[in-house]
């Protein structure tokens, strides 16, 4: 079977972005499929005549919901519209590691003609499912969880890292947070503080990459602690060598559980961070106000995980796995 992939993160510089978007490939590609054609994230498809060839001549359409489909955002009803171009014809469309928040009423219409949908969340499981009527509805967690982290943990973790955030106020006060603690590193989930911007025409987009290998360099200056991961296997690495992550990212926290890493994280832009603490089953302690961050290291940190929420994430994650691979047979059926 040959698939079209709307909302492709890679351009993005996000190690967790990344990670999904390898997981939904080798998804597809152990079952046979292959993905002919992608529209990358904020991009409009609509518009892209490379995209639309792959999509005449596709099986199937997947789209990678993410974190973009809440109150109501253009760019997550962009990809929604794709039920009805007329290219589509009857192909099946999936959408997948979906996050839904607090969208338009409408938007039931484009979600009614999508033939299997899976949530990221029980929040979002239980928004799509008042709307919902005609496919099949699942939830699961989100696909960075689904691989393992194949390397050993430590015996002794050597260090306290720090993350970004969504919010460039609040990744501002990680970063003093891990100037003013001398055990600690400072890591951003992204290879850059910034948005790369990757929708930007050239040369634009090469001036900017310019830009922000300058910034990263002067950042770094300011603060000797920084590292700038290169990978996502780098970024994983530094996470595991962590005695606790306290970060502002979704994602921060996914590979936190992948890595087994005692995290603490606080709010963001949607219901992500409180949805993934309850869906495994972990401490509401762990989320904090950006309020709270002041006084975190005095409180002794992120604790490590008790021994229920250690069988609690263990649980959650093989869920997920079960969940996620029945999901994909479904998509690529096998002959």
């Amino acid at each position: 079977m040959k698939f079209v992939l709307l909302n492709d993160t890679r351009d993005q510089p996000h190690f967790g972005c990344s990670r999904v978007m390898e997981t939904i490939e080798q998804l597809i590609h152990a079952r046979g499929g292959t993905i002919t054609g992608t529209c990358l994230t904020g991009t409009d498809w609509s518009k892209d005549v490379r995209f639309l060839e792959n999509l005449s001549t596709s099986d199937a359409i997947i789209i990678n919901g993410e974190g973009t489909l809440h109150h109501g955002a253009s760019r997550g009803e962009l990809l929604l519209q794709i039920v009805d171009h007329p290219i589509r014809q009857e192909k099946p469309v999936y959408l997948i590691n979906c996050l839904y928040q607090e969208n338009p009423q409408k938007w039931g219409d484009y979600i009614n003609k999508i033939d299997l949908i899976m949530a990221r969340d029980s929040k979002s499981f239980h928004e799509l499912s008042q709307v919902y009527k005609t496919g099949v509805l699942l939830k699961g967690l989100d696909l960075s969880l689904y691989n393992e982290f194949n390397e050993d943990i430590p015996a002794a973790r050597s260090c306290n890292v720090y993350g970004d955030s969504f919010y460039q106020d609040i990744t501002r006060q990680l970063i003093k947070l891990s100037d003013e603690d001398s055990t600690s590193i400072s890591v951003p989930i992204c290879r850059y503080f910034k948005s790369t911007k990757p929708n930007l025409p050239w040369p634009l987009k090469e001036a900017r990459i310019i830009y922000l290998k300058i910034n990263a360099l002067s950042m770094k200056a300011k603060h000797p602690r920084l590292y700038y991961a290169k990978s996502t296997s780098k970024y994983l690495q530094l996470i595991n060598r962590a005695r606790f992550h306290l970060t502002g990212r979704f994602h921060g926290a996914c590979l936190s559980l992948v890595t087994k890493t005692p995290f603490a994280l606080t709010t963001s832009n949607s219901w992500k961070m409180e949805a993934l603490i309850e869906d495994v089953g972990i401490s509401r302690a762990r989320l904090l106000n950006p309020s709270q961050l002041q006084g975190f290291i005095s409180k002794g940190g992120a604790k490590n995980y008790s021994s229920s929420e250690c069988f609690s994430i263990s649980t959650a994650i093989e869920e997920n796995r079960r969940i996620i691979d029945w999901i994909f047979d479904q998509i690529v059926p096998q002959s």
